[in-house]
């Protein structure tokens, strides 16, 4: 993502012994089907039970990382410009395309919020992701997929698309490697079905 006119601004320090308890656990579906989807290309073989394990699992992840970035955006304060909300807001309507104008502006702002607060994050823990990683990585993903990566590697914004992926997916895990504090509380595992998302 271009650099944006939106702004952040620490306002207290992190506190990484922060509790979280998980006792329910929200999904888009689109993002439920989507990640099916993935799981069969990338492991032709798995059977239907091995993927849902490996989406349900996913999902448990997302719950958590959303539980801990809903506290990280606590010890910041925002200033998000109006034009982004409207600039960005195309983007976001491609993924939900049902969602009324409301809807997608509150997912566009969290968005926004997100973007800022990796990015700070980068700075505070020094996470970095090279050219040379960006290659491996799209390297690996052509050897298990067969899919091809020419595209990829010959246009500077994919290619700096991907690498801001790859970014996104270590902040990500550094993010859950840091807040241990998590208790996952869940119903029964008849009724641990994921709820489909109403909130972000």
């Amino acid at each position: 993502m271009e650099k944006l006119l939106s702004t952040i601004k620490k306002i207290k320090d992190l506190d990484y012994n922060q509790k979280f308890e998980i006792k329910k656990l929200f999904a888009n579906p689109d993002t439920l089907e989507a990640q099916r989807n993935q799981m069969k290309s990338i492991n032709p073989k798995a059977t239907p039970d091995e993927v849902e394990k490996r989406v349900f699992n996913l999902v448990v992840r997302d719950n958590v990382f959303n539980a801990i970035m809903n506290y990280i955006v606590t010890c910041y304060e925002f200033s998000i410009d109006k034009s982004e909300i409207e600039k960005y807001s195309e983007r976001v309507k491609t993924i939900y395309k049902n969602a009324p104008a409301e809807k997608i502006n509150e997912i566009t702002e969290i968005t926004l919020k997100k973007t800022l607060v990796f990015s700070e994050l980068a700075k505070l823990w020094d996470i970095r992701t090279t050219d040379e990683e960006t290659k491996n990585s799209l390297q690996n993903y052509y050897k298990m997929t067969n899919n091809p990566i020419r595209d990829i590697l010959e246009n500077k914004n994919q290619f700096e698309g991907y690498r801001q992926m790859i970014q996104d997916q270590k902040i990500t895990a550094e993010i859950i490697m840091r807040f241990r504090n998590v208790k996952i509380d869940l119903p029964k595992p008849d009724t641990n079905k994921p709820q489909e998302q109403t909130g972000k």
